[in-house]
């Protein structure tokens, strides 16, 4: 009886998930501010070396411990700033000069490739319905950089799955 009790236990406490949700960062396009969870700044060749330079104010909302305000400007992707303990009630501004080799914010993201998503549909769940998965889709704009430049936007639907 002990070992059915155990057992139960295990499998009661093993699905649930005690996470928070980060803070996204800040994509501005044409004056237009979006929220974003991908973080360019994480392809930046001296990241970790960035980030034993900021100062440390860890909370569960931001493991990273900064927020980042990027902008499509000219076809390009740029870093606006950076903030700090993004948790509090007043955010520190970061001089981005000290961390990108005496450049002056703000900073061209030469370093970026990849894709962000910008949702412009609501989500329309599914449950076990995509290949025996539960999935998610919604219509999205998505930025493809390579280097920090823009190639393509396009409109796509996006299908996550879990």
């Amino acid at each position: 009886m002990k070992h059915y009790l155990l057992i139960a236990f295990i499998l009661l406490f093993s699905g649930s998930s005690f996470s928070t949700e980060q803070i996204p960062e800040e994509f501005i396009v044409d004056e237009a501010k979006f929220e974003i969870y991908i973080l360019p700044l994480e392809q930046y060749p001296h990241y970790k070396k960035l980030l034993n330079k900021l100062p440390s104010a860890h909370c569960s909302a931001s493991w990273r411990n900064y927020k980042g305000r990027w902008e499509l400007r000219n076809n390009y992707l740029w870093l606006d700033y950076l903030f700090t303990d993004p948790c509090s009630k007043e955010p520190k501004y970061v001089e981005l000069s000290h961390l990108f080799n005496g450049q002056s914010m703000p900073i061209k993201a030469t370093w970026f490739t990849g894709s962000i998503k910008i949702r412009i549909s609501a989500r329309k769940y599914f449950s076990e319905e995509k290949d025996g998965f539960s999935a998610m889709e919604y219509q999205a704009v998505i930025y493809r950089f390579e280097s920090g430049k823009l190639v393509t936007r396009s409109i796509d639907t996006i299908t996550e799955q879990w």
